[in-house]
């Protein structure tokens, strides 16, 4: 009985000790399979060493203010300058990547891309000296620079001054303004004994429109009649034509004997002013028609 029960002893004691082998051998390989997945998937030594930043706010703080708050190896700053009339000069706009965004430094320690819009504050100009130029010119070239532009004409002091040519500024040449201010551009037309008013032709005649401006000291330029329909049509069978355009505005100053253009609509065609005889062909009143004569004297169904 004795050696029987020594025999099962020793086989408890060898099954535990193959459990405690078992469970070391599943614990290795369990370590070397962790350690290839690490290998192939896991993040490597460079990736664990990398620094992650979060971008602070800067916008509406001035330059030197986010400067200082990106004082580290770990950014670089890039700064942008635009004209802003409501943002003093000095205060950041706008910033690049936004605030609260999260980077990570790159392994070769490459610094992360910071770009900051910075305020010039309103834009400045200088009126300039537009004395001799057109008036369209100069005016076109003071809303190029920002300007509000309010343009009156003047008489000129100089008999030779041609029209619509600048003859002052104000405020003066030089002067510096902010962009958005108003300049006032005086230009000329020629003196009053050398020009004239353009009188106000629509409604009229032709008649009276020739008279109205051969009265203002004007000439009448091309004349074009056109019918009801708007196409062109000779004036032999119309009456009463009725101005409908001018080629000059109404009450503009002109040199004096200057042409005005005229453009003339005719009313219904006058009929009763073809000779009775045209009648019958009124639709081709040029047109004749001849009856064959009679030589023999008697009736022509003979």
């Amino acid at each position: 009985m004795k050696h029987t029960s020594d025999k099962w002893r020793l086989r408890g004691v060898t099954s535990k000790r193959l459990l405690a082998q078992a469970g070391l051998y599943f614990l290795l390989l369990l370590s070397l399979a962790y350690l290839f997945y690490d290998h192939l998937f896991g993040p490597g030594e460079a990736d664990r060493r990398r620094q992650t930043v979060i971008l602070p706010a800067l916008t509406g703080q001035t330059l030197d203010e986010a400067t200082a708050a990106l004082d580290s190896p770990a950014f670089h700053v890039t700064t942008v300058y635009l004209y802003d009339a409501e943002q003093p000069r000095g205060t950041v706009l706008r910033q690049t990547p936004a605030p609260g965004s999260v980077r990570k430094i790159a392994a070769d320690g490459e610094p992360v891309e910071v770009r900051l819009t910075v305020s010039l504050g309103a834009r400045r100009e200088t009126v300039p000296d537009l004395r001799g130029k057109d008036g369209r010119e100069a005016r076109l070239l003071l809303e190029s620079r920002g300007f509000s532009v309010v343009t009156k004409r003047r008489t000129s002091s100089f008999l030779g001054t041609p029209a619509d040519r600048v003859i002052g500024t104000d405020p003066v040449a030089g002067r510096e303004l902010t962009a958005g201010d108003t300049v006032t551009l005086y230009v000329s037309y020629p003196r009053e004994e050398a020009s004239v008013k353009c009188p106000t032709l629509v409604g009229l005649d032709r008649t009276e429109a020739l008279a109205a401006l051969r009265g203002a000291g004007l000439q009448p330029g091309e004349i074009t009649t056109v019918h009801d329909e708007g196409a062109e049509a000779p004036t032999t069978f119309w009456s009463d034509d009725t101005v409908v355009s001018q080629g000059r505005p109404a009450g503009c100053w002109l040199p004096r004997g200057s042409r005005v253009d005229l453009t003339v609509r005719a009313n219904r065609p006058q009929f009763e002013n073809i000779f009775p005889h045209q009648q019958k062909g009124i639709n081709h009143p040029w047109i004749f028609r001849f009856s064959r004569p009679n030589f023999g004297g008697g009736s022509s169904n003979a």
